[in-house]
């Protein structure tokens, strides 16, 4: 899965427009979002029916018969791509900054000399962290600490990243307004990172504060819709 994030981006920026772009990340995001709060709906009936080795063996199987899809639809890019009409691919050339061409070596050196490069990389740690880390552990908040039997729990956790996927669509759109009214891809990027590291960090300290079952929710809605950004 670890390759997934950067794949989707590489493939993105040959796809989609530089206007487009923030938007269309979101929306790809949101399959992972939208996936989680399946996943979350599912597994707690599926661990009561058929135990909980059967959640595995079902999203495996779910995930290699995407793959087969995926490999018979998907293109690299759009001049590979042979159902693609050549309006469409001569618009999607013109308005992205990638040109196709492999690269045969990458400048390892200078890429880990850059600064921001090294920006980049924390962020995502202390994002991943964050999020992985509620992905897991809050159906056993809920449980543990709220007293939610395991049903209550897989609802309830559906909620927060039900948020995000919503989150994460009003964020592109509003970075991609931001860009086209003539703000600096740099300035956009700045906002939003900041809004999306201070405003869970602000929302997960109220935890600490509550002692319902909603107010808890209410609190990881706001970590996972800040966190979408």
């Amino acid at each position: 899965e670890g390759v997934a994030m950067p794949a989707m981006n590489n493939l993105l920026s040959r796809w989609v427009p530089v206007a487009e772009r923030s938007r269309s990340l979101s929306l790809v995001y949101s399959g992972m979002f939208i996936g989680s709060i399946a996943g979350l709906a599912v597994s707690p009936a599926l661990i009561s029916a058929l135990g909980w080795p059967s959640v595995f063996y079902i999203f495996g199987c779910l995930g290699l018969a995407w793959y087969s899809m995926w490999s018979s639809k998907a293109a690299s890019t759009p001049s590979d791509d042979p159902v693609i009409s050549n309006a469409e691919k001569a618009y999607i050339l013109a308005n992205t900054s990638v040109s196709g061409k492999s690269t045969r070596s990458i400048p390892w050196r200078l890429l880990l000399s850059r600064k921001e490069v090294w920006a980049i990389i924390l962020c995502h740690f202390c994002h991943n962290w964050g999020t992985f880390i509620l992905l897991t552990w809050m159906p056993t908040y809920y449980n543990q600490v709220l007293g939610c039997d395991i049903f209550k729990s897989g609802i309830f956790s559906v909620l927060p990243w039900m948020t995000m996927a919503i989150s994460a669509n009003v964020g592109g759109w509003i970075a991609d307004t931001l860009v086209q009214r003539g703000t600096s891809v740099t300035a956009v990027r700045k906002i939003m990172q900041t809004l999306g590291f201070l405003g869970p960090a602000f929302c997960l300290t109220q935890l600490q504060h509550v002692h319902t079952l909603p107010a808890a929710v209410a609190c990881m809605m706001g970590a996972q819709g800040f966190d979408a950004f």
